[in-house]
């Protein structure tokens, strides 16, 4: 069962896949049917919401190549689907591992690497979203 399946209901109007490292070592074939499956489910869950994958920031260590495995089979699953992807590591949004952006562990966002974020995602759920109530300020 996934979690999703907790997580969205007939209200949602919009599903956001992240995908992130946490998926290294996973077979390739496995993370890609995981998130088909994702999708799908999102779908029935919330059938008239938008759906949009994310994939992984960026990594700068030898598992780069394992990152954009990772990246690579969250776009292909989105590309299947019929839902926007949205390609982070392309797009440099974090382009060094001593970023501003990324915490004390080189890893997770800092304070500056979580608005930058929620402005990102706010702009890409403005620009999916169907016309409906404003989004929050922060």
């Amino acid at each position: 069962m996934s979690e999703i399946e907790g997580s969205v209901d007939e209200s949602a109007d919009i599903v956001i896949l992240f995908g992130s490292d946490n998926d290294f070592g996973a077979d390739p074939a496995d993370l890609r049917t995981a998130i088909s499956d994702t999708l799908v489910a999102s779908k029935i869950l919330a059938p008239h919401a938008a759906r949009i994958v994310v994939g992984p920031l960026a990594a700068f260590d030898p598992d780069e190549d394992d990152l954009q495995v990772i990246r690579d089979q969250e776009q292909g699953a989105a590309l299947d689907a019929g839902v926007m992807f949205v390609d982070p590591i392309l797009e440099q949004w974090v382009s060094s591992p001593d970023s501003p952006l990324l915490g004390p562990d080189g890893e997770h966002p800092s304070i500056e690497g979580q608005q930058f974020l929620y402005d990102k995602l706010k702009s890409i759920v403005v620009w999916a979203a169907p016309a409906q109530q404003p989004l929050p300020s922060t």
